[in-house]
């Protein structure tokens, strides 16, 4: 048996979740309620308080800078996280002079292995049989994003010679759209000379009530945060879901894996605000048509897949096998990482 306790804060929609915070969570958000537990109970992972506990979780490091100081050597460390700048450590541990080593799961470590993670639960799309011309939405070949104002130096994620960041990038094409009367924006901290037109979050419906917003529009600015492989979150699949043409970031992150050329729009191809805005302005109505039902076709062959492999269970077998490489465990062992840690304890 293992025992862990979660510490400190940025463990909601984890398998850590704290049963007090379950009833505040997002429907349909990854780990809302308290399945996981369960899972991990079944693995042999049992929870206890901070002071009983062999292995202390945190979704950040500063979360667990209190418990290191308190209890160093007497007990192990696990940041796990699968927000991108939650934790950006390319390593299986953080190693600090004095201090006992932090074991690292987080997105780098690359759990996922395909584009299937967040890819919200629910009824296959139905394909668009006609689309006459632009003029059948309310807002005629206009943007919509929903994204917080991210810009500066401090989102750089610099990797083996290139940025992973593409928060800078989005808010960049969202501006210069801006400037351009093209862009319909939602989000918090933007610029006071930036019209916003709401939240770019909301309540525990926020999935249901961002599908409503999208269906004006027809194309949706819906970049990642961080360039990462098969780090695909509910974003373009919102998209597609509201009746909107994503307009994505494909290069180096596996999103070819699922989606075929010509389906989103990838500015990784255009490579400016003025080529795609030129693209948005030339793009024929059947080009859109064809695009967007070759978006859905993906979408719904995701969805069979999706409930076929239960990518959740994948990744708790994942976190199961960290933790037994953590804890030095000698039982039967699950399919883990691909991580020096658990294959030392697998050989």
């Amino acid at each position: 048996m293992i025992t862990v306790c979660p510490v400190g804060s940025s463990l909601r929609y984890t398998p850590f979740n704290r049963p007090s915070e379950i009833s505040g969570l997002v429907a349909g958000a990854p780990f809302n309620d308290l399945a996981a537990r369960d899972m991990l109970q079944n693995q042999g992972i049992e929870f206890r308080d901070e002071a009983d506990a062999d292995i202390l979780v945190s979704g950040t490091f500063k979360g667990l800078a209190k418990s290191l100081l308190k209890y160093g050597n007497r007990k192990r460390y696990l940041i796990w996280t699968i927000e991108p700048r939650f934790d950006t450590c390319f390593a299986a541990q953080r190693c600090y002079p004095f201090l006992p080593p932090i074991h690292i799961f987080n997105l780098y470590s690359r759990p996922f292995e395909d584009n299937l993670f967040f890819l919200p639960k629910g009824q296959s799309l139905m394909q668009l049989r006609r689309f006459s011309g632009f003029e059948e939405r309310s807002q005629q070949r206009r943007i919509i994003t929903l994204m917080t104002h991210q810009a500066g130096r401090d989102w750089r994620l610099p990797y083996e010679g290139r940025d992973l960041d593409l928060c800078n990038l989005r808010t960049e094409i969202a501006i210069a759209a801006h400037r351009q009367d093209r862009i319909d924006i939602h989000g918090r901290k933007w610029p006071q000379n930036i019209a916003v037109q709401g939240e770019s979050r909301g309540n525990k419906d926020w999935r249901n009530l961002k599908t409503g917003i999208l269906q004006d529009y027809h194309f949706n600015l819906c970049f990642e945060n961080t360039n990462w492989p098969y780090y695909c979150s509910e974003k373009i699949w919102q998209a597609i879901q509201g009746g909107c043409l994503p307009i994505y970031y494909g290069e180096g992150n596996r999103i070819y894996d699922d989606f075929p050329e010509d389906s989103f729009i990838d500015y990784a191809q255009l490579g400016s605000p003025e080529a795609l805005f030129w693209f948005l302005d030339e793009m024929l109505p059947q080009e859109f048509l064809e695009r967007y039902n070759r978006c859905v076709e993906t979408y719904n062959s995701a969805l069979d897949r999706y409930y076929a492999t239960d990518p959740t269970e994948r990744l708790l077998k994942k976190t199961v096998a960290k933790l037994q490489a953590i804890a030095g465990y000698s039982g039967t062992q699950v399919s883990g990482l691909d991580d020096p840690e658990v294959a030392a304890q697998s050989s």
